[in-house]
């Protein structure tokens, strides 16, 4: 039985489970990076997401992906560094999040409606060393809280 499996012996497998389902699946195993360059691949003009009435290709993403991934190495960001993201639902956290894994680095969001004081609680939990955040959400969230922290890096967003 693979890592990922449950074990088929479970009483919800014998009571409940519909009959045609199977109860476990093979998954290849790949990156979250591999993944999306697959599908980037497979459908480079199609419409990976949207946000406020504009939508995003795979295309599209992917070369911005590539773009943050390629600044971030620059940077010093590398494989098992903490990533934060501090923003709301947007291209930029997609963006974001794709980049660092591609980078072998953790990503871990942060919930824009957070007080400073959760922030940095996250923050701490997390062992975060780089945020990358709205530009609008520094003074309010991050400013107060910044020199308890761990961050070394802040990269802003507008």
């Amino acid at each position: 039985m693979a890592d990922w499996q449950v074990n088929e012996d479970k009483a919800w497998f014998k009571k409940w489970w519909p009959k045609d389902t199977p109860k476990n699946y093979d998954f290849e195993k790949l990156s979250l990076g591999e993944f999306f360059e697959r599908q980037r691949m497979k459908y480079p003009n199609e419409r990976m997401m949207w946000f406020i009435e504009s939508w995003m290709s795979y295309e599209e993403a992917g070369q911005l992906i590539d773009s943050l991934a390629t600044a971030l190495h620059n940077l010093g960001v590398k494989k098992g560094d903490v990533v934060a993201f501090l923003m709301p639902n947007s291209f930029q956290y997609i963006i974001s999040f794709y980049a660092t894994v591609k980078l072998g680095a953790i990503a871990t969001g942060i919930n824009p409606t957070y007080k400073p004081l959760e922030v940095l609680h996250h923050l701490r939990i997390t062992s975060a060393t780089i945020l990358i955040t709205l530009d609008a959400l520094y003074g309010e969230l991050i400013e107060p809280i910044i020199s308890q922290s761990k961050i070394e890096m802040v990269i802003y967003f507008p």
